[in-house]
């Protein structure tokens, strides 16, 4: 019994320690006030393919635009999210999602953190089954911010933005650099 309540006790502790949070089994932390992506667990390699011409065609709820675009693999690009139609307050997160086509739908693939003082530009690989956290400031991140395109093979790709719970998307052509 005695063993029993010294156990109990240690878990206690540590559980304090942890700040009551617990970790998942891959390891990852996601903090309350952060935001975190994970990728799909899947068995079978990605592969990107070209999207039907509905995909690329379709309306975003959100203006983007990035410059230049067309881009090359690893080069640093001007992105651009436009607030028109976005409620009041709204704020623009440090991180867009990255994604390709997969023959039936889009999928993320990296995870782009937006170049603002301090932070650098980053472009974090997506690993099936795996949660990257970005930490949320609680502050508006400026509207144009340089992102770093992802060393990918020539083709079509879409960043993804969410506000407020209104999506965005961004169609981008990757050419060889």
């Amino acid at each position: 019994m005695r063993r029993m309540v010294t156990l109990m006790a240690a878990l206690a502790f540590l559980s304090a320690c942890n700040g009551g949070q617990s970790e998942p089994a891959d390891g990852s932390t996601a903090p309350a006030d952060g935001m975190a992506t994970t990728a799909e667990p899947t068995t079978a390699p990605r592969v990107c393919q070209s999207p039907p011409p509905a995909e690329i065609e379709a309306p975003s709820l959100i203006s983007m635009t990035l410059r230049p675009n067309p881009v090359a693999p690893g080069i640093r690009a001007t992105l651009q999210v436009g607030d028109a139609g976005l409620p009041s307050g709204a704020f623009v997160g440090l991180d867009v999602i990255w994604q390709c086509w997969d023959g039936s739908r889009w999928i993320d693939t990296y995870q782009l953190v937006r170049a603002v003082d301090p932070f650098v530009a980053q472009a974090i690989r997506l690993e099936p089954g795996v949660t990257t956290t970005i930490a949320s400031l609680g502050v508006p991140v400026p509207v144009t911010a340089e992102i770093l395109i992802p060393d990918v093979p020539p083709g079509i790709y879409r960043i993804s933005e969410e506000a407020r719970g209104i999506p965005g998307h961004l169609i981008v052509e990757v050419v060889e650099g």
